[in-house]
């Protein structure tokens, strides 16, 4: 099962590496700071079918760039790298976030309500006063998070790793913690 989920992490971080993969992601990039759909440019992309709304930024590697205020709504962004990208205020309601890396991202105010972010690094990221209502960070790597003043309401990080993670002033009425079964 690990193998498969590698080949498929390798494929969709692949097609971002092509010529045309590069050029898309430019565009997209230049759309979602000017806050424009970027939808329809990945019409004809990659494994793009395999969404529901074309909405499928799946293996971007966007490290490092300023995008905030994003909308990233109802995205597909498994195995996208966000390391060290300022997103404040970012969107991400619904959107599926698996194996993504947000590792000392800017996540202020960031929106991740009903997200299911599986996997997760977001070591050293900040996410202070972000909505995390109803997420799930199953098995995430949250290690020096600052989740100060973030609202946790109902959110499960079962099996995440805390380890010197700030959640001063945080939310966290009926907040799941705990080990999976195994660990």
């Amino acid at each position: 099962m690990l193998e498969e989920i590698r080949k498929a992490m390798l494929l969709l971080q692949q097609r971002w590496n092509s010529q045309e993969g590069k050029a898309l992601l430019a565009q997209i990039v230049s759309k979602i700071e000017l806050n424009e759909p970027w939808t329809p440019l990945m019409m004809n992309f990659a494994f793009t079918t395999e969404t529901d709304n074309f909405k499928d930024l799946r293996g971007a590697p966007l490290s490092k760039l300023n995008i905030d205020k994003a909308d990233f709504r109802e995205t597909e962004l498994d195995y996208a790298d966000f390391k060290g990208a300022s997103l404040k205020y970012a969107d991400f309601r619904g959107s599926q976030v698996t194996y993504v890396d947000f590792s000392q991202a800017c996540l202020i105010q960031a929106n991740f309500e009903y997200c299911r972010m599986i996997r997760v690094n977001l070591v050293g990221a900040n996410l202070s006063n972000a909505n995390l209502a109803n997420a799930i960070l199953t098995l995430g790597n949250l290690v020096k998070t600052n989740f100060t003043g973030a609202d946790l309401t109902n959110a499960i990080l079962l099996g995440a790793d805390i380890e010197d993670a700030i959640f001063t002033d945080a939310i966290l009425t009926n907040t799941r913690f705990g080990k999976l079964a195994g660990q």
